[in-house]
């Protein structure tokens, strides 16, 4: 299925979007295919939510697992109005999300998602992390060198510590 209007128009301005399976692709000209008060109800794999490069806000987001995909070179911003107190369950995946291009947000606060609904959201494998405006983001992976100097502070202290308590 696509969503494709030119101009003004919107694609979608039904109550509810249900995608239990297949493929949702936003296209046309513009962004905000979708009118912003429609629920969205993502099934599981392989119900597909394909951003295509372009931008959407929509109500309420229901998850029963399936795939966002943010893999389009150009800046992709998918916002949900509702988040919290909504149930969720499976895994969604969220595809091709590169940190400080694309945004993923519910609501305006960290309150906008709820905390059980926050860990069924995984980027490409990596937990996610919700800020104080509501934008989702995988939790970043330290790199190897940071962790080896973890490792030998935290040595070096307890030698340290050890040395006092003889």
């Amino acid at each position: 299925m696509v969503c494709a209007k030119t101009g003004a128009a919107q694609a979608y301005t039904g109550a509810s979007i249900q995608l239990s399976k297949g493929k949702l692709v936003l296209a046309g000209d513009n962004n905000n295919q979708i009118n912003d008060a429609v629920s969205f109800l993502i099934g599981s794999v392989p119900a597909m939510l394909d951003m295509n490069g372009r931008s959407e806000t929509m109500g309420t987001l229901r998850s029963f697992g399936g795939t966002i995909d943010f893999s389009d070179p150009a800046s992709e911003n998918l916002w949900f109005q509702i988040g919290a107190g909504v149930s969720w369950s499976g895994t969604l995946t969220i595809t091709g999300f590169t940190v400080g291009s694309d945004t993923l947000r519910f609501g305006t606060t960290a309150a906008g998602i709820g905390v059980n609904q926050l860990n069924t959201i995984t980027f490409d494998g990596l937990p996610a992390q919700v800020d104080a405006l509501g934008f989702v983001t995988p939790i970043p992976i330290p790199e190897p060198s940071t962790l080896g100097l973890l490792g030998l502070a935290g040595f070096a202290f307890l030698k340290k510590r050890r040395s006092r308590v003889s």
